[in-house]
């Protein structure tokens, strides 16, 4: 029998959780196209693609951490990556925790 789930989240209740996963899919769409852009771009402005792989890039971070947020909120599993500092500042989010 399945396990019943409901209640079992921490902090974030069903609309906000339904907020995320709503904004992951917002994201995930505007990932899509900005893939396209850049794969048409590719043949010629090298200036636009990187760009746009730059854009990719971060859209990417967002929706892992809206995504590792409800994962860390539900149940016992724990985020992939962590919190906004370690998905959109890898290169210095150690230096920034250190300080703090």
């Amino acid at each position: 029998m399945a396990k019943d789930t409901q209640n079992q989240f921490k902090t974030l209740s069903a609309p906000v959780l339904v907020g995320l996963l709503g904004d992951i899919a917002i994201t995930a769409q505007q990932i899509a196209c900005l893939s396209l852009q850049a794969s048409d771009a590719s043949h010629g402005d090298s200036h636009k693609v990187d760009m746009l792989v730059s854009a990719i890039g971060s859209l990417a971070q967002r929706v892992g951490w809206i995504a590792d947020t409800a994962i860390g909120d539900f149940g016992q599993n724990s985020p992939l990556v962590g919190d906004a500092v370690e998905w959109m500042l890898p290169g210095v989010a150690g230096a920034i925790k250190g300080q703090s």
